[in-house]
C-alpha cells in the first residue's frame, strides 16, 4: 500500500489538460452513471473547459510521480473574494483511502485564504 506522502499536490499545468479531463470524466461517469439515461453519453467536462480552468488557475492536481491521480477545482464565488467554493473533486481508484481527497480539499482551502 502506498503512503499518503507518495502524492504531491500543485497547481494544474496546461500539459496535464488531457489527463485531467480523462480522470474527471471517468470518475464522474462511474459515480453518477446510474442517474443518467441508459446508454446516454456523459462527460462532466471537456478539454476546452479544462484549459479555461487551468488558465484561470482554478485547478489543483494530485500526482504520484508524473501520473495525474486527483484534482479539485476551486474559485471565488463572489466579486469581493470572501467566499470560495470547490468542486470537481476526483481521486483515481488506486489512490483512494490514502488521504489524497482530504489533502486536495485542504489545499483548496489554503489557496482561497492565501
Amino acid at each position: 500500500m502506498r503512503r499518503e506522502d507518495d502524492h504531491a499536490i500543485a497547481a494544474g499545468q496546461p500539459a496535464q489538460c488531457a489527463a485531467l479531463t480523462s480522470l474527471v470524466n471517468r470518475i464522474y461517469a462511474a459515480s453518477e452513471g446510474d442517474i443518467w439515461l441508459a446508454g446516454a453519453a456523459f462527460e462532466r467536462t471537456s478539454e476546452e473547459e479544462m484549459e479555461r480552468l487551468l488558465r484561470a488557475e482554478e485547478i489543483l492536481v494530485g500526482t504520484r510521480g508524473s501520473a495525474v491521480v486527483g484534482c479539485i477545482r476551486w474559485h471565488f464565488a463572489d466579486s469581493e473574494q470572501r467566499v470560495a467554493e470547490f468542486g470537481m473533486l476526483c481521486v483515481d481508484e488506486e489512490s483512494r483511502h490514502m488521504g489524497l481527497g482530504s489533502r486536495l480539499v485542504r489545499a483548496a482551502e489554503l489557496a482561497a485564504t492565501a
